[in-house]
């Protein structure tokens, strides 16, 4: 995980730890593309597929990384 986005998160509430982002999956059976931020919890986020499907990747990224550090912070689990 870029330093960025380590800078940006909170420890987890739990065990204090920063958590690790995996790399964001396209999951076209499903429709959808996903991140998830993994530590003692995971917590995922999504972009719905008709939004991804006309963003380039470092977009798709970028949108997916937002969602999950303000989600992370704000401890919507």
């Amino acid at each position: 995980m870029s330093d960025k986005i380590q800078a940006e998160l909170l420890p987890c509430p739990f065990c204090g730890n920063k958590p690790n982002l995996t790399d964001w999956e396209w999951k076209d059976d499903s429709r959808y593309v996903e991140a998830s931020l993994v530590c003692c919890v995971t917590m995922s986020e999504a972009i719905g597929w008709r939004k991804a499907r006309d963003m380039t990747d470092s977009a798709k990224a970028e949108e997916l990384r937002s969602k999950l550090v303000e989600a992370w912070n704000r401890r919507e689990m």
